[in-house]
């Protein structure tokens, strides 16, 4: 069997990287208290594209993550912005046998995905 690696956050790093957003006033926020009402206490979310760009002051990192909340089977998409030394921080490596694995919706990419989501 061969494991693939991804990058995740679990549920209580994910609101404290939200929580960092918002002290910093990024551009992409999730809404820490949405997120604590309903994400999964358990879950594990899924940073599913990530990519550097600049702000007006400084490189930061633009995340799209997908969300596992408490009674759902299909993960809410949410956008946000965090520094580098905050994803290191937050975030970690996960292994994973891709045959367990539900599929995933396609993805959306680009200004109207972001405005979609209730967490961008």
């Amino acid at each position: 069997m061969k494991l693939s690696k991804c990058q995740i956050f679990t549920t209580p790093n994910l609101i404290k990287a939200a929580k960092m957003a918002e002290k910093h006033q990024r551009n992409r926020q999730l809404d820490t208290d949405k997120l604590k009402e309903m994400l999964d206490p358990d879950g594990k979310h899924l940073i599913a594209q990530q990519w550097m760009h600049k702000d007006f002051y400084e490189l930061e990192w633009r995340l799209m993550i997908y969300m596992k909340m408490t009674d759902q089977t299909e993960p809410e998409e949410g956008w946000l912005d965090i520094s580098d030394e905050h994803l290191s921080k937050y975030s970690q490596e996960y292994f994973y046998n891709s045959q367990d694995l539900p599929d995933l919706p396609p993805v959306q990419v680009g200004h109207k995905a972001a405005e979609s989501s209730d967490y961008a």
